[in-house]
């Protein structure tokens, strides 16, 4: 898959994931990834490290 369907993919669930109940999506800082919570849980993250893209589910 390339950067730019990884990226558009990331981009699609991140405004699917603002749409849920509860949820927030916003970047930490301190992570330096795009973080998902659900009523304050976590629920996954984005990272971009050197290109490599990597989703975690959690």
């Amino acid at each position: 898959m390339t950067n730019y369907k990884i990226r558009k993919h990331m981009d699609d669930l991140m405004v699917f994931a603002k749409t849920l109940p509860g949820s927030n999506v916003y970047y930490r800082e301190d992570w330096d990834t795009i973080y998902f919570d659900l009523k304050g849980k976590k629920f996954g993250q984005f990272e971009c490290i050197t290109n490599d893209f990597f989703i975690c589910l959690a």
